[in-house]
């Protein structure tokens, strides 16, 4: 039997945020976050916590697959869906929508040793701000097998 590719996704697992290796245009930054990749058929179910730099706590969740197509997500603010699209093993990108308008793109990319990963993201948030960021992740569990 042929495994798909996603079924060895290298984003499965639990990651933290480096904070001290990200640059966030405009700040600020989380105090920290957490994000957990689990495995669909051909894609990600995603839930991200993050400790926001004013003491509120953001929950983020989407369940997305490399169809083309996009995906509903719940508690991220000025998104609606996301579509995620695969370049080779170790790279994905995703395509944020605010109202059927795309608002945002991000760029992962895992580490070789598939310990850490690097985000590259620009767009628009729902304030109408510009952004653009780097964010650094290290992985703190490996998925459930």
């Amino acid at each position: 039997m042929n495994v798909p590719k996603e079924y060895n996704n290298p984003l499965l697992g639990t990651w933290r945020l480096n904070v001290a290796k990200c640059t966030y245009s405009p700040g600020p930054a989380p105090k920290s976050q957490t994000i957990c990749f689990e495995r669909v058929d051909n894609g990600l179910k995603v839930e991200t916590t993050v400790y926001e730099a004013d003491g509120s706590t953001t929950l983020t969740y989407y369940t997305a697959t490399y169809d083309g197509e996009y995906h509903p997500v719940t508690g991220l603010d000025g998104v609606d869906d996301i579509r995620m699209y695969r370049i080779d093993e170790l790279t994905d990108g995703r395509i944020d929508r605010k109202n059927g308008v795309v608002n945002g793109h991000r760029l992962r990319t895992v580490a070789a040793d598939r310990q850490s990963y690097n985000v590259l993201g620009s767009g628009t948030r729902a304030s109408g701000v510009a952004f653009t960021y780097t964010l650094h992740y290290d992985k703190i569990s490996e998925p459930p097998r």
